[in-house]
C-alpha cells in the first residue's frame, strides 16, 4: 500500500511539473532555440568522414584536412583551421609526430586551441561512426 501511494505520488509530481514546463510562457521559444542550436551545430560540422576501414580514403582525407587547415590559417580563420587540423591529427598514423611538428609551425594560440579541440573532435568522430554502425545494424 505504501509503495503504491509513493508510486502514485511520484507520477502526480512528474505530471504536475511537466504541465508547468509545457505551459510556461517561453516554452515554444526555448524549444525553437534549442532546435536551431542543434541544426547550426550540424551544419557547422560539415566534414565528410572517410569510411572507417578504407586506408586509402583515410590517407586522402588526412591530406585534404591538412591542406584545408593550411588554407584557413592563411586566410586568418584560426577556428576553422584548428577544426581541420584536429581531424587530421585524429586520422594521422603517427599523431604524436604531427603534434610535435604543429607545435613548431603553428602560432601558440592556434596550437593551444588545437590541443583543446582534439577531445571534442575525437568524440564527434566516434559518435559519427557509432551512428553509422547503428544504422547499418538497423538495415540488417
Amino acid at each position: 500500500t505504501i509503495g503504491t501511494a509513493c508510486g502514485v505520488g511520484l507520477l502526480a509530481y512528474c505530471a504536475y511539473f511537466d504541465y508547468q514546463r509545457r505551459h510556461a510562457p517561453d516554452y515554444r521559444e526555448r524549444v525553437t532555440a534549442r532546435r536551431e542550436r542543434i541544426r547550426r551545430a550540424r551544419e557547422e560540422d560539415d566534414v565528410e568522414l572517410p569510411p572507417e576501414h578504407d586506408k586509402e580514403a583515410i590517407e586522402k582525407f588526412f591530406v585534404k584536412e591538412i591542406e584545408v587547415g593550411e588554407e584557413c590559417l592563411q586566410a586568418g580563420e584560426v577556428d576553422k583551421a584548428v577544426k581541420h587540423f584536429s581531424y587530421a591529427v585524429i586520422f594521422c598514423p603517427q599523431p604524436q609526430n604531427l603534434l610535435k611538428y604543429m607545435r613548431e609551425c603553428l602560432p601558440s594560440t592556434a596550437y593551444t586551441k588545437l590541443v583543446e579541440n582534439l577531445s571534442a573532435a575525437n568524440k564527434r568522430v566516434a559518435e559519427t561512426y557509432n551512428r553509422i554502425h547503428v544504422s547499418e545494424e538497423d538495415v540488417e
